[in-house]
């Protein structure tokens, strides 16, 4: 399968004959390939979020089941703000995006902790929630693995040799 001429073209990778989706048109690659990710781990967290409110459900009765919901739907906009804020980071300068991906991440778990000790012994079956949200995270990685196995991304590609005539 050839590749076409376009130089980015050139630098996308083969998925060992997989199909390959197209990613989303965005002004920069990178957030392309986080707003495929981010719709592939959205869906996967959101099945994962029903089948934990029907597991809880006849156990833990309709507190369960929401607060399983609940669960899913927090793990599914956390993971998706993060992915966000490291595509934006990364459209600035990628020196940037491993420091800028530890703050994010480290903010992101500040703001579970603080929904965890604001929400949830007042208001949420905690073992609902804690069931939503494991599986909600599993679903996430699961879904955004198979996502970025099928997407185009950018690699690094070798330059051309030089020729005997370009050296002198």
């Amino acid at each position: 399968m050839p590749l076409p001429t376009a130089p980015f073209a050139q630098r996308l990778r083969d998925t060992g004959g997989a199909p390959m989706r197209r990613v989303a048109r965005a002004s920069h690659p990178h957030e392309a390939v986080a707003r495929t990710l981010s719709r592939a781990g959205s869906r996967w967290a959101a099945v994962a979020g029903g089948a934990a409110a029907l597991a809880c459900a006849p156990r833990r009765g309709l507190d369960g089941a929401l607060a399983a919901l609940a669960g899913a739907f927090l793990v599914a906009v956390l993971f998706r703000a993060g992915v966000f804020a490291v595509s934006r980071l990364l459209r600035y300068s990628e020196i940037v995006s491993l420091p800028g991906a530890l703050v994010a991440f480290l903010t992101l778990t500040g703001a579970m902790l603080a929904v965890l000790q604001l929400l949830v012994p007042w208001a949420l079956d905690r073992a609902g929630f804690a069931i939503g949200a494991l599986g909600a995270t599993i679903a996430w990685q699961a879904g955004a693995a198979r996502s970025w196995r099928r997407a185009r991304q950018l690699i690094y590609t070798e330059p051309a040799p030089e020729s005997e005539a370009d050296r002198r």
